[in-house]
């Protein structure tokens, strides 16, 4: 799981979430929601240790065997019966441990976590007693048999602390935790109320003749208490430095702790920005393919409109030229009819056949102008429509082709992806240009001028526009398969930081396995200082850290307790 900074205005929920280990913060769901259910699985716990393990050496806080106290702890739960006798003490009292830590309400309960603390205010030692045998009432019946039962075991272990090394001291610091805790479970609470919290659970271990006896047997613990108490514990601390110091030198541990925490949460930011910002790469490339895939697709839409179009105007074409031929065929047969008895009739004066000749030639005149005016006029409204059609047409497509070209630039600026220069769009040809030549409908066409070329056919400009649209849509396919492997290359980063994120959460415990030497280290060397360090079991301490799990600012605590136990 990845670190988060916790900001002032984050709620207990988003604490939660932040922490490095969940299952600290967040209490499994695996108990039942009352002590009740699990009282006679916890009776048992605390009778087999009384039975063979209060002579134990660091019962309670050495543990067990990590996969048998999960295994133990589900069988239990579920109701199997298991003989105890075949685990080891240690692996029961992990069973026991855990249990009461993962318990959804605390055995000593949030309403009386704030009286509790209070009692460690007071200097008296049989004030305090008394304060707390005022407040143990108001635990329900169960808890307070529990906690009976669970001080009645702590009281023989200290009793044999020559054997077990696990004095009242020693017991709160294990057990402090697992017995009471805030109802809002924040990290920065729970240190600073951790001293009082096992000084609390101290006093309950000595004050256990007191607060469980009756009569006789009450004053009689008081009094070998009262008398056992002049005498100095066998395993009081000493301190070889003054408090300022050793203060001093606790918080410059916490500030180097604090230093690693920083860098190890720069990483993680760094990893999750880089993840951020490759899902908006991811979402702006789909949204590119997308686009462009929209316009192949216009572009083959526009093509088949000009397919069909030309198709027509080619049925159109052979119309008019079936038509131009039955007109040839008609005009041949007349000029037949018309010779063959030209012999027979009789000429007419010439009087007569220059005044018929001049009528013909002005009423030709006439129609030949008007024919003229017509064919100017259909012809300069066709040319005025052809030409804003083409300019239309061509501007269209200019326009989309820089568009794209602008599109195809901005992804190239973007990814960094070197392209092969873009080839120029074919533009449509012209319109024809030049003299129009005038010839009637039953004339044959005039043969072309040598050294000019003729003027383009429908045909062959319909043509030019298919092909130029055609160069158009293979750039943009080409274009889109492009765009295509680039998608396929940011899968593959994609892939690669996968990678590195799955070998990122694989090493979270190497890197906190490092950080926990580095604490023992400095520790290490401070006592060394002063003289008074002792040799323990790094591996074994470091599993109990994780097992419990203990959250990593603790640690110098423990590591501290565990070199200098006195």
């Amino acid at each position: 799981p990845m670190l988060k900074r916790n900001k002032k205005g984050d709620t207990a929920k988003e604490k939660e979430k932040a922490s490095p280990f969940p299952s600290l913060r967040k209490r499994k769901k695996l108990l039942p929601n009352n002590v009740e259910s699990l009282a006679v699985i916890m009776e048992n716990l605390i009778q087999h240790l009384e039975a063979k393990g209060t002579k134990t050496e660091g019962i309670l806080r050495i543990s067990g065997n990590t996969t048998e106290v999960r295994d133990l702890k589900l069988e239990l739960v579920k109701g199997e019966e298991r003989s105890l006798s075949n685990y080891d003490v240690h692996t029961v009292s992990g069973v026991l441990k855990g249990i009461l830590r993962e318990l959804p309400e605390p055995l000593c309960t949030f309403a009386c976590y704030s009286g509790f603390l209070k009692t460690t205010e007071e200097e008296d030692q049989m004030k305090r007693w008394q304060a707390i045998e005022k407040i143990l009432p108001s635990l329900p019946a169960k808890n307070r048999d529990i906690l009976k039962k669970l001080l009645g075991l702590t009281d023989k272990i200290q009793q044999n602390s020559d054997q077990t090394l696990m004095n009242p001291h020693n017991l709160a610091v294990v057990l402090g935790p697992t017995l009471m805790r805030p109802q809002t479970e924040d990290l920065e609470e729970m240190l600073k109320d951790s001293s009082a919290v096992i000084s609390m659970v101290e006093t309950l271990i000595e004050a256990y003749p007191y607060l469980f006896s009756e009569g006789p047997a009450r004053e009689a613990a008081l009094r070998q208490r009262s008398a056992s108490s002049a005498a100095p514990p066998p395993l009081e601390r000493t301190a070889s430095i003054s408090e300022a110091e050793y203060t001093n030198r606790y918080e410059e541990a916490m500030r180097e702790i604090a230093e690693y925490k920083q860098k190890y949460e720069t990483a993680m930011e760094s990893q999750t920005s880089s993840q951020k910002q490759y899902n908006e790469h991811i979402k702006e490339t789909s949204e590119t393919v997308e686009s462009w895939k929209n316009k192949f697709e216009r572009i083959q839409a526009d093509m088949d409109n000009l397919r069909a179009k030309y198709d027509q105007t080619s049925l159109e074409l052979m119309d008019i030229k079936g038509r131009y031929d039955a007109l040839l065929a008609d005009k041949s047969k007349s000029s037949s009819a018309s010779v063959a008895p030209k012999a027979v009739i009789r000429e007419p004066k010439k009087e007569d056949k220059k005044e018929k000749k001049e009528d013909q030639k002005s009423h030709k005149k006439e129609e030949k102008k008007e024919e003229k005016k017509e064919e100017k006029v259909q012809k300069k409204e066709e040319r005025v429509e052809k030409k804003e059609d083409d300019r239309k047409s061509v501007t269209e497509h200019k326009n989309r082709y820089e568009q794209a070209l602008k599109d195809l630039d901005t992804i190239k600026t973007k990814y960094g992806v070197k392209t092969s220069a873009t080839p120029p769009l074919p533009s449509a040809q012209p319109p024809p240009s030049g003299p129009i030549v005038q010839r009637s409908r039953n004339s044959n066409p005039p043969p072309p001028l040598k050294g000019v070329l003729p003027p383009p056919s429908p045909e062959s400009r319909i043509k030019s526009r298919i092909n130029a649209y055609e160069s158009e849509s293979q750039y943009y396919k080409d274009k889109y398969e492009q765009t295509l492997k680039e998608r396929a290359f940011i899968e593959t980063y994609k892939s690669q930081l996968e990678a590195k994120m799955r070998y990122l959460q694989q090493n979270e415990e190497e890197i906190l396995y490092q950080l926990y030497n580095w604490m023992t280290l400095a520790i290490r060397l401070d006592c060394l200082s002063r003289g008074s360090a002792q040799q323990f079991d790094k591996e074994e301490l470091y599993t109990r850290f994780i097992s419990d799990k203990i959250h990593y600012s603790t640690w110098p605590k423990y590591i501290l307790t565990e070199m200098e136990p006195n």
